[in-house]
């Protein structure tokens, strides 16, 4: 199966601190992981996809109204 290309979003603006940050994390030869944390709605995801569109990300997320090991069985599948 081939991954989903994220496209180019031309009306993500700002986050250049947060883009640098990641940018920075991503050329490092040392492997790392990003936990990004944050209210509803303010952009997270769109964020990360921006930054790593041209790359194979795995992407996790919580599922509201899921109990902890409901959400755990989810990623698992």
């Amino acid at each position: 199966m081939k991954p989903k290309m994220i496209k180019y979003n031309k009306n993500f603006v700002g986050r250049k601190h947060e883009l640098g940050k990641l940018f920075e994390i991503s050329n490092s030869s040392e492997a790392s992981i990003v936990v990004v944390y944050g209210r509803r709605r303010v952009g997270k995801t769109e964020l990360l996809e921006q930054a790593f569109r041209k790359r194979n990300i795995l992407k996790f997320e919580g599922i509201e109204g899921l109990s902890q090991s409901e959400q755990m069985e989810h990623v698992m599948w």
